[in-house]
């Protein structure tokens, strides 16, 4: 029973349909992914790329005598800079080496 009064309900629907124009059609079914793609590069893509280059820049401005905190949570002072790695005395004595980019901010005195 319930097949008989699909089928009815199909060929009354196909019977009564208007072709609707492809172009508004593609439109139509693409407008959400644009909105959507537009939200995504709004709400994460551009603040990422902003953090990115504000901690490029503060690299690049980073000087001897600079205190420093790393990724690690070590806190210390920049003894010496080199392309890729940075010194960092950590205690009276101690000085490590590490990584540039594992110096996540400069502490302002």
């Amino acid at each position: 029973m319930w097949l008989w009064f699909l089928a009815g309900t199909a060929q009354a629907a196909s019977k009564t349909a208007t072709p609707a124009s492809s172009s508004g059609n593609l439109f139509s079914m693409l407008l959400p992914f644009i909105l959507l793609f537009a939200l995504m590069w709004f709400m994460m893509i551009r603040p990422q790329k902003k953090q990115r280059e504000t901690h490029r820049r503060m690299l690049a401005d980073l000087k001897k005598g600079d205190r420093v905190v790393t990724t690690g949570g070590m806190v210390g002072e920049v003894t010496d800079i080199s392309e890729d790695e940075v010194k960092v005395r950590i205690a009276d004595k101690v000085e490590a080496k590490f990584v540039k980019s594992a110096v996540t901010r400069v502490i302002k005195s």
